[in-house]
């Protein structure tokens, strides 16, 4: 197996070996937004914007926009699309040490 990069916009997603073992089984990788607010009491708190990565099964998701690659299926939200279009972002997304599905090279851009 090797890592699978797929062009999103004007930036890619590179899918790394680990987890495309993973989705031989016919699932989705997602990426989707996780909007939290900070720990802080004030009226200023800026929300915190993370990336969920996961791996389901196909839906019928209006919110997830959908790339094929090498035989792997990639649903993001409009948020991480516009991300990694605007910022012509190189995305990693591979297996943490605890083995957890991270996505590394993404900043959400205004």
């Amino acid at each position: 197996m090797v890592d699978i990069t797929i062009p999103v916009g004007k930036g890619k997603i590179t899918v790394s070996r680990g987890v495309v073992k993973l989705l031989m089984t016919g699932k989705y990788l997602t990426i989707r937004t996780v909007v939290s607010q900070s720990p802080c009491t004030d009226g200023m708190c800026q929300r915190i914007i993370e990336p969920e990565v996961g791996i389901e099964n196909p839906t019928d998701d209006p919110d997830l926009r959908i790339f094929a690659g090498d035989g792997i299926f990639l649903g993001i939200d409009q948020n991480v699309f516009s991300s990694v279009d605007k910022g012509r972002e190189e995305v990693v997304v591979k297996k943490s040490i605890s083995g957890k599905l991270i996505a590394q090279g993404l900043d959400f851009t205004s």
